[in-house]
């Protein structure tokens, strides 16, 4: 490692312990109190501008690490969980395990990335026949259906956007646990012992088996549990229809608060010493893993109703995914003259003529691309943001006018579709 680079983790450490940020006079008096590190003002700023992979400026003159940033704007549902598609991974679907008795599973973390983030909370209900069931480890000691601990930070802080996320800021007693949780080491031997040989299902699992597995390492524990996603048997389910976060797939198929599978949840919360549980306690661990393991057999019914209604999409899922197809019960149908005809009216379609792509049938001006805009959102029910609109005009005059704009909008404006459209 350079000198370079040990200055710029250094720099990286101190900001990761003021999670809400400091202004470079303060992460260089830090430096010199802290680690005797004496560096000029404008080392100190080379270091934080060279690496916007690492920190992020702010307006009113702070800095603060990137991991922090994140890990807020995924808590508060600004951002989605970065799901990993490098690779061209299969997915978890092709190889479905059985699910008759499985672990829902969920890990909360400081940030988003499993090389320099942390795991905060581990917490899982062990499912067989739907319902939470304890086990016997293998020394016949029983092992509680319901597993929730947080882990030891060891002086690392957490920022108060997400200590407000995972329930902290209202559950002093919860941030009080954390204080006192043992090290990640011990939990997670604890986790491997609880969670035996059962699959493993997580809401968007490559991100929480990432982090599981690089943790995992440090006590010599190669995870080899077969795994299903939630988010993929969501996309089979009910592809291009509603939301697939957590809170609202449930919702949509009868998990939520004064519904029948909400009740069930409530009910297992009582039974198995979930303490309080709350329906606007999403982004607490345990409380996404009770939801997780009501919502699954729901998901799979969902599946097979919708296979039964599409025969064709059976047989082809039949085809391309046996082994999942098998899991769920979906007998392969022979292909039919239909299906036939179908793919050979694709192969022979004509291509669409490039010109015909380009025409417009208004004229190109701000005001009617804002009013298509707006058209647009009502047709669909999005949200009307005002800053959006005005957006939208102003890329139009941009591109009427041949000319470069600069546009700065805060996250939650629709900056992608305020350029993309017009």
């Amino acid at each position: 490692m350079t000198m370079y680079q040990s200055f710029t983790q250094t720099i990286h450490h101190t900001l990761t312990t003021h999670p809400d940020g400091l202004t470079e006079r303060a992460i260089r008096r830090a430096l010199i109190e802290e680690y005797g590190l004496r560096c000029t003002p404008r080392e100190v700023r080379e270091a934080l501008q060279g690496n916007p992979d690492l920190f992020v400026p702010l307006a009113d003159g702070r800095w603060r690490a990137r991991a922090a940033v994140e890990a807020e704007a995924v808590a508060t549902g600004a951002k989605d969980v970065p799901r990993k598609r490098e690779g061209g991974q299969r997915p978890f679907l092709t190889g479905l395990p059985p699910l008759d008795g499985f672990i829902a599973f969920d890990l909360e973390t400081t940030g988003v990335n499993s090389d320099r983030d942390r795991i905060i909370q581990i917490a899982a209900v062990r499912i067989v026949d739907g319902h939470p069931a304890p086990a016997a480890a293998e020394d016949g000691t029983s092992l509680l259906p319901v597993f929730n601990k947080y882990v030891n930070l060891e002086g690392r802080e957490i920022p108060y956007g997400l200590k407000v996320k995972l329930g902290l800021a209202d559950h002093p007693e919860w941030e009080a646990e954390l204080a006192q949780a043992d090290p990640l080491p011990e939990v997670l031997a604890r986790f491997r012992r609880w969670v035996g040989n059962l699959p493993l299902v997580a809401h968007n699992a490559r991100f929480d088996l990432d982090f599981l597995k690089r943790a995992a390492q440090e006590i010599g524990w190669e995870v080899t549990n077969p795994v299903a996603d939630s988010m993929e048997l969501a996309c089979l389910a009910q592809a291009g229809v509603g939301s697939f976060r957590l809170e609202e797939l449930a919702r949509s198929l009868g998990v939520g608060e004064g519904l029948e599978g909400g009740q069930l949840v409530e009910d297992w919360a009582r039974q198995h010493g979930v303490g309080a549980f709350s329906w606007s306690g999403f982004h607490n661990a345990v409380v996404d893993v009770l939801v997780l393991a009501a919502t699954v057999p729901r998901l799979l019914e969902a599946i097979r109703e919708r296979m039964a209604r599409n025969p064709l999409l059976a047989g082809e899922f039949a085809r391309l995914m046996p082994t999942a197809a098998d899991r769920l019960g979906i007998e392969a149908i022979p292909p039919s003259p239909e299906r036939e005809a179908i793919i050979v009216r694709l192969i022979q379609a004509a291509p669409v003529p490039e010109a015909a792509a380009r025409e417009f049938r208004f004229p190109f001006t701000p005001k009617t691309v804002r009013t298509r805009f707006e058209e647009m959102v009502a047709h669909h029910g999005l949200k009307r943001r005002e800053a959006q609109l005005q957006m939208v005009e102003a890329v139009s005059r941009a591109l009427q006018d041949d000319r470069f704009a600069l546009i700065e909008a805060p996250t939650g404006t629709g900056k992608t579709f305020a350029y993309l459209v017009p």
